[in-house]
């Protein structure tokens, strides 16, 4: 009953306060119980928004149960209902966040779907501290990807000539598509999204974005990118969508990279056994971040870049008459 009068009930209201108490009360075995009690405090987000000093204990309480395997899913549902319904309170908690997404990705070892969306919780957090800039937002970014990035940095020895592309099967691949899928969840989560760009950069120059597209292109992409018809499945399917991510999340920024991405994409088509079918799907993000840009381009660099998509387009021909990959590519990327 509570649930279902969420959206009627007047948030100003001081009648929620003490639905939490009792909620926080409620014994912590019956997990039927539990889990109707957490589903309640994501629905009532909006009113724990309105009470400050609840807003730790709540959200405490609902972290408390991310740990339990059979009610994690509705703990994180909860968690990222609470984050984006509480930004302005939970500003200052950027250390707790770290260690809660390094339990999540370790010892508690939620699912992947579940720590999408604690991911999806603090990233909206970080974006709506009033303070926040371009920088500082990359940079807690990198905070936060610097456990992926070691391991797949790691997987890089598996590419080498000398050691068989068979170490690069179950169970690594799926540690190495898990940590894929973990980057472009960050980095889609942390970055301004779109209606959201009121942020600047302090530090002057080049946008942080650009620079941080440019590292992780050439130290995380690229490297499977060029082995890219030896990968499983889907450390492929998570590695494409890494780099959507990536170019889409970034696009304000991107022009100054295109070029080489454009180059680099033009390489791996044309090499003999790349021509899969999965690259069109970054190659439809490459595209449409340099159409969505192009007014801010310099006509030089434009045509420059027009003659690279029509050099890939080219390269890419193969590729479409055996786009059957499913879930990798659509009609939109064709």
């Amino acid at each position: 009953g509570l649930r279902a009068v969420a959206r009627c009930a007047d948030i100003r209201s001081s009648a929620i306060t003490p639905v939490f108490d009792c909620i926080m009360k409620l014994p912590r075995h019956d997990l039927l119980l539990q889990s109707t009690a957490l589903l309640t405090v994501g629905r009532y987000a909006d009113w724990l928004a309105c009470v400050p000093d609840q807003v730790i204990p709540v959200l405490s309480y609902v972290v408390s149960f991310l740990q339990e395997r059979r009610l994690q899913s509705v703990a994180a549902l909860s968690f990222q209902r609470i984050c984006l319904a509480c930004p302005a309170h939970l500003a200052g908690y950027a250390t707790h966040f770290l260690r809660v997404y390094q339990s999540c990705c370790g010892e508690w070892n939620i699912a992947e779907s579940e720590c999408d969306q604690v991911i999806n919780g603090f990233g909206c957090v970080f974006r709506h501290v009033p303070t926040t800039t371009l920088d500082s937002l990359v940079s807690t970014l990198r905070v936060f990807a610097r456990d992926d990035i070691a391991a797949v940095n790691a997987f890089k020895a598996a590419l080498q000539p000398s050691t068989p592309h068979q170490s690069l099967q179950s169970p690594w691949a799926k540690q190495l598509a898990s940590c894929f899928r973990r980057l472009g969840t960050l980095i889609r989560s942390f970055l301004p999204q779109r209606g959201e760009e009121t942020y600047v950069s302090k530090c002057g120059g080049e946008d942080p974005r650009a620079a941080l597209v440019r590292e992780w292109w050439k130290e995380l992409a690229l490297p499977f990118l060029s082995s890219f018809s030896s990968l499983p499945r889907d450390v492929v399917e998570q590695l494409c969508r890494f780099c959507r991510k990536a170019l889409l999340s970034c696009q304000p920024s991107l022009q100054v990279v295109l070029p080489e991405i454009c180059d680099q994409l033009i390489a791996i088509f044309s090499r003999p056994g790349q021509q899969h079918p999965a690259l069109l799907s970054i190659l439809s993000c490459v595209v449409r971040a340099y159409s969505r840009a192009g007014s801010a381009v310099p006509s030089d660099v434009q045509g420059v870049l027009l003659q690279a998509l029509l050099s890939m387009s080219m390269a890419a021909l193969p590729c479409i008459e055996s786009a059957c990959t499913g879930a990798m590519v659509d009609e939109a990327d064709l």
